[in-house]
């Protein structure tokens, strides 16, 4: 795997564990 795909991969990753948190927080 390349570095730049990692941190592309990485990136997404953030972005829907944020995405998880923010639908949650609001549910709450």
């Amino acid at each position: 795997m390349d570095t730049c795909e990692m941190q592309v991969f990485l990136y997404a990753a953030r972005m829907l564990r944020g995405l998880n948190w923010i639908s949650h927080s609001s549910v709450l």
